[in-house]
C-alpha cells in the first residue's frame, strides 16, 4: 500500500505540472527553467545529503562500473537505432533511452523489497548512471544536436565534469571512502534544498509533457522505448543468470533496470534544444510502465 501511495503521488504532481500549463499558468519554456534548478541546486543538494551518512568500501564500486556500462550500453543502442533518422534524432534517443530514475523512484521501492543494503547499491549504481548520463551523454548528445563546429568537445567534456552533479557525486564518494563526512550545518541546508528535487522533477515532466503528439513524433516516441526496454530485458537476463554475484544484489540490479527513464532526462533534451515533448511522453510511460514493473520483478525475485 506505502509503494502504491507514493507511486500515485509522484503521477499526481505530473498531472498537476500538465493541468497548470494547461490552465496557462506556465508554458513549455519553463521545463529549461526547472531544469536548470534541478541540475544545479536541488539535484546536487539530494545527492549530499543522502550520501553523508552512507558506508562506502572499495569492492562495493563494483556497482558503480556495471551502472556506468549498463547506461553506455542503452546510449549506444539509442544511438544506432536512431542512425537513419539523422543527428538530432541520434541525440534525443542518447539522452533517453540509457538513464535510470533511480533516486526519485527506485530507492522507495527498494527500500520496501530489498531494505538498506537495497538503497546502497542503488545508491552506487546511481552514480555510474550519473556519471555516464552527464560524462558521456550529456557530451556526445550536444555535438550531436549542435554539431561539432559549434560545439568544442574539451569545452562540452569540461563543462559536464564541472557541473555540479557531477561533482557532488564524485566528491561525496571520495569523502565516503576517506570516512569523512559533511558537517551537520551544511547537511542541514542541503537536506532542505534537496528535499525539494523530487518535486519539481515531476512537476518539470508534467509541464513538458504532450500527451497528444504528432505520427512522427509517437513514432520517435515509440523507438527510445522499444529500445529501451530491449536493452533492458537482455541486461536483466544477463544480470540474473551469468553475473557470479549475491541474490539480493541481483535482484537489486535487476530492480534499478526496471526504473523509469532519468526525469534529468528531459532536462538535458530541453537544452540541447531538442524535442521536449518527446522526451517526457516516453518519461511519462516508462513510469506508467515501471509503476507495475518494479513491484511485479521484486516479488518475482524474492519468492
Amino acid at each position: 500500500m506505502e509503494m502504491a501511495t507514493k507511486a500515485a503521488a509522484l503521477l499526481l504532481i505530473i498531472v498537476v505540472g500538465y493541468l497548470i500549463k494547461r490552465r496557462g499558468w506556465v508554458d513549455d519554456t519553463a521545463v529549461k527553467l526547472f531544469g536548470k534548478i534541478l541540475i544545479n541546486i536541488t539535484l546536487p543538494a539530494a545527492i549530499v545529503t543522502s550520501f553523508n551518512t552512507v558506508e562506502i568500501t572499495p569492492r562495493m564500486l563494483y556497482v558503480t562500473g556495471l551502472g556506468f556500462v549498463v547506461v553506455f550500453i542503452g546510449q549506444a543502442a539509442g544511438f544506432l537505432v536512431a542512425r537513419s533518422q539523422g543527428r538530432q534524432a541520434q541525440a534525443l534517443a542518447v539522452l533517453n533511452v540509457g538513464p535510470f530514475n533511480i533516486g526519485l523512484f527506485a530507492i522507495p521501492y527498494l527500500a520496501t523489497f530489498v531494505g538498506p543494503e537495497g538503497i546502497l547499491f542503488a545508491g552506487l549504481f546511481d552514480i555510474g548512471n550519473g556519471l555516464a548520463s552527464i560524462v558521456f551523454g550529456y557530451t556526445a548528445a550536444m555535438l550531436l544536436a549542435r554539431g561539432r563546429g559549434s560545439v568544442h568537445t574539451g569545452r562540452a567534456l569540461l563543462r559536464a565534469v564541472l557541473m555540479p552533479v557531477f561533482v557532488s557525486y564524485v566528491g561525496m564518494v571520495a569523502l565516503r571512502l576517506a570516512g569523512l563526512t559533511i558537517p551537520a550545518p551544511v547537511i542541514g541546508f542541503t537536506s532542505i534544498v534537496g528535499a525539494a528535487n523530487t518535486f519539481l522533477a515531476m512537476m518539470m515532466i508534467g509541464i513538458g509533457l504532450q500527451i497528444v503528439l504528432d505520427r512522427s513524433r509517437y513514432a520517435a516516441a515509440g523507438r527510445i522505448l522499444v529500445t529501451r526496454y530491449a536493452v533492458v530485458i537482455a541486461l536483466a537476463l544477463v544480470v540474473w543468470f551469468l553475473l557470479p554475484l549475491p541474490v539480493v544484489e541481483k535482484t537489486v540490479i535487476i530492480m534499478v533496470l526496471a526504473a523509469p527513464i532519468a526525469s534529468l532526462s528531459a532536462a538535458f533534451t530541453a537544452e540541447a534544444g531538442l524535442d521536449v515533448g518527446v522526451s517526457t511522453f516516453a518519461i511519462s510511460t516508462s513510469v506508467l510502465v515501471s509503476i507495475a514493473a518494479m513491484p511485479l520483478v521484486g516479488l518475482l525475485l524474492a519468492a
